[in-house]
């Protein structure tokens, strides 16, 4: 388990993406496998519905993420499980 605690704008997002690239590229032995693809394109798509424009950052998460990655015993990535959590009022 990784958690990323901080202060808005510090960087957990950006953090989280490239952590989750680096998993998946361990993973891919020379090759990107469509089950990666769609780990990495999962981000920016919960970032379009889940960020927003505030006082100090232009693009804020306004929401918590769990993300948990199996893989095979090979080694290659299975697949993965997202859980959003909003923490606003």
């Amino acid at each position: 388990c990784i958690v990323y605690p901080g202060e808005s704008g510090s960087g957990k997002t950006q953090s989280t993406n490239f952590l989750i690239h680096c998993l998946t590229a361990l993973s891919q032995k020379g090759y990107a496998s469509g089950v990666e693809r769609t780990i990495l394109g999962a981000c920016p798509v919960l970032e379009a519905f889940g960020n927003a424009k505030t006082a100090h950052n232009n693009n804020s998460s306004r929401f918590g993420k769990f993300i948990q990655v199996s893989y095979l015993e090979s080694g290659i990535v299975r697949g993965a499980v997202v859980e959003k959590y909003l923490l606003e009022k």
